[in-house]
């Protein structure tokens, strides 16, 4: 278990700086971001951490969680429900605005909650 969250720690923080890095070095003369690139780097990073988040929640044992996590889950559903109902009534557009937003914090988040499960986890088992 200890390898597995460190390896998911590390992916997760090697995702972040590279997709960082990677629009940063891709911006082009006249200082825009190439939308595509970082559409494509905002799925990369976004769907690694959603595929981490439900593994975390099977197998990682209670007594590994920090409370965050729960928040951070609180966060998603939340967040999850106002996308399905924003759609309906209209507001689609403008809730996807804000989570283009809101989704890198969100991310570098989930990375930190991450990092302290691991020491925690190092910790415990010491």
């Amino acid at each position: 278990m200890k390898t597995y969250k460190y390896i998911d720690a590390i992916i997760q923080l090697i995702l972040i700086i590279g997709a960082v890095s990677f629009v940063i070095l891709l911006v082009n003369r006249s200082f825009s971001i190439d939308r595509y690139n970082f559409i494509f780097c905002y799925f990369i990073v976004g769907g690694y951490q959603l595929f981490s988040c439900l593994a975390n929640a099977a197998f990682i044992k209670k007594q590994y969680k920090i409370p965050a996590r729960r928040d951070y889950h609180k966060t998603l559903l939340v967040l999850s429900i106002c996308v399905a109902i924003s759609f309906p009534i209209g507001a689609g557009i403008f809730i996807l605005g804000a989570l283009l937003l809101i989704s890198p914090l969100i991310a570098v988040l989930y990375c930190l909650i991450c990092f302290k499960e691991l020491k925690l986890f190092y910790h415990e088992n010491e």
